[in-house]
């Protein structure tokens, strides 16, 4: 019988809850970590895991839950991370890349991953409020396309201030 628990807690409480919870496990388990932490704080969590006898491993969700759900792309690594992709890939349909037994990896993959695309969302939204004031947004768009013809300039703009914006109307109470 294999048993996985999947911690996705807010990262306050990551260590605290892979603390509380490692008394429950031994050798049959997986203890997967999918917080949003940093590498430091995955080995703090990993010592308190295999410490129990339970495999750890270090999980980075890198894309939208919502709408991926359990096929979400995950960068896995640690003690038990083959094991575990091969399971839950086989059996559960998820997409778990094993990245090895170092620790590190899959949360440092998604802290990068996370300031580069925050990083483009926060420059499309500048760009643009500036730009648009001045009623040339397309012009820069048309120029940007023609200095750098690979991505479709006007869609990456769509998707990034589309989302930041969703996202600022969350925080301001508003999810209209």
């Amino acid at each position: 019988m294999v048993e996985i628990i999947f911690s996705t807690v807010v990262a306050a409480v990551a260590i605290k809850a892979a603390q509380d919870v490692a008394r429950y496990l031994g050798p049959s388990h997986f203890y997967v970590d999918l917080n949003s932490v940093s590498p430091a704080t995955k080995q703090l969590i990993g010592d308190a895991i295999t410490a129990s006898g339970a495999l750890f491993v270090e999980g980075g969700i890198m894309t939208n839950v919502a709408k991926e759900r359990h096929r979400v792309p995950i960068f896995a690594c640690g003690p038990g991370s083959g094991r575990l992709s091969s399971f839950a890939n086989a059996r559960l349909g998820m997409q778990i890349e094993d990245l090895g037994e170092r620790l590190g990896q899959a949360s440092a993959a998604k802290m990068f991953r996370s300031i580069l695309v925050k990083g483009l969302e926060a420059l499309f939204l500048e760009c643009f409020a500036a730009s648009g004031r001045f009623g040339v947004e397309d012009r820069v768009l048309e120029m940007v396309q023609l200095g750098y013809p690979g991505p479709d300039w006007r869609q990456w703009a769509r998707s990034f201030i589309g989302r930041t914006a969703r996202s600022r109307r969350k925080t301001c109470g508003r999810d209209d």
